[in-house]
């Protein structure tokens, strides 16, 4: 019974991204960044098309820095996508940190938001948890949904899971790796990432562009049958019909 319950599947990718991305060059994905920070994310729990969107980690505006902005290259990756007759619109937002920078975004209402609700954040350096708690009442008090970001791959939150658990009592929502489902970050990741999910707590499956070739090259990964499950459940995505449903 137990080797039925953890018997592995290949869950392809697209059902994720919501298109067939096969005759998609790689080269075309890379084209965007030379920076492994930036993130693809699809959505769950849409009631339609997962959207897709792309993030990366918030930088202070410099005027000397000559890379393309997250709103140019979520045009990039759109006009690449139309190239190739695949018609999703390509948002963008970004991951802000837990830090005194944020509270000056925060009182200036510079937050970069997905869909005007979602604000992304992540929390790698430990702070006192009412500090947390402080930051997630801003957010909510703008009307806007919190995603923590990664947070199986932190030993701050995969370690603990009650305070994940608090966190999402508290209305805030995750995004998880990809990859964290294969259990390709080790087990405690994927063990973090497999819970949210279970308790229909993830809202965003993000995909890094450093193991974008991975993805692309095995059309997918193996996960469990019970993830694969709970995928089909969670997506909606219209369209493309599931072998797992």
């Amino acid at each position: 019974m137990f080797n039925i319950l953890n018997q592995k599947v290949d869950y392809p990718l697209q059902y994720l991204l919501g298109f067939n991305f096969s005759d998609l060059p790689l080269k075309s994905i890379y084209q965007i960044s030379n920076e492994p920070s930036l993130t693809l994310i699809s959505e769950l729990f849409t009631n339609g098309s997962s959207k897709l969107a792309i993030s990366e980690q918030y930088k202070p505006y410099n005027p000397l820095n000559e890379e393309a902005t997250i709103e140019e290259k979520a045009k990039i990756l759109e006009e690449i996508f139309l190239r190739y007759d695949i018609n999703k619109t390509i948002q963008n937002t970004c991951v802000h940190s837990l830090n005194e920078e944020l509270n000056r975004l925060i009182e200036l209402d510079l937050l970069c938001k997905l869909d005007n609700q979602y604000v992304f954040f992540d929390n790698q350096i430990e702070i006192a948890s009412n500090e947390v708690r402080d930051y997630i009442f801003d957010f909510q008090m703008r009307n806007l949904r919190p995603i923590l970001v990664f947070p199986e791959k932190n030993n701050l939150y995969n370690s603990k899971i009650d305070r994940l658990n608090r966190l999402f009592d508290r209305g805030v929502l995750f995004q998880i790796d990809w990859l964290s489902l294969t259990g390709f970050f080790g087990n405690a990741a994927q063990k973090t990432a497999s819970h949210l999910l279970e308790n229909e707590a993830v809202k965003f499956i993000g995909f890094e562009r450093i193991n974008l070739f991975k993805l692309f090259k095995d059309g997918g990964c193996q996960v469990s049958k019970k993830v694969a499950g709970l995928l089909d459940n969670q997506l909606f995505s219209s369209g493309i019909e599931s072998k797992f449903s």
